[in-house]
């Protein structure tokens, strides 16, 4: 909860991947894999930047009560509870075997980070 601390006149952040988890080893019978999470700042200005092995990727916002019943006094006025998710889908095939990196971050008008996560995974078999 560091960013929501910090006290130096920038904006606050909190970020989380739900899916998939950090160093995890997808060997998925399907032939998408789903990324999803939760954003929320204080900071209207701020864009949700994801990238997925350094590429932007478009994404969804969606519906996240859990987060918002946790958060909603502290970001009182600035979440809404039903744009605190994002959720994309990605094709496996477009993926590849191998090491992969998602990386979620808010950055401020000033080009300023206030908040970044990141996920390492590894997809380890071709879809036929």
């Amino acid at each position: 909860m560091k960013a929501l601390e910090s006290g130096d006149g920038k904006g606050r952040a909190a970020i989380t991947i739900d899916h998939p988890r950090d160093f995890s080893k997808l060997e998925l019978s399907d032939d998408k894999i789903k990324f999803d999470g939760w954003a929320i700042t204080d900071d209207e200005a701020a864009d949700l930047i994801i990238t997925l092995d350094n590429e932007a990727v478009e994404y969804e916002l969606c519906k996240r009560t859990d987060v918002y019943e946790v958060y909603k006094e502290i970001y009182a006025g600035f979440i809404d509870e039903n744009k605190i998710g994002w959720i994309f889908y990605k094709d496996k095939k477009e993926i590849g075997v191998g090491e992969h990196k998602l990386t979620v971050k808010y950055v401020d008008s000033n080009g300023d980070v206030l908040d970044e996560k990141d996920c390492q995974f590894k997809i380890l078999n071709e879809v036929e």
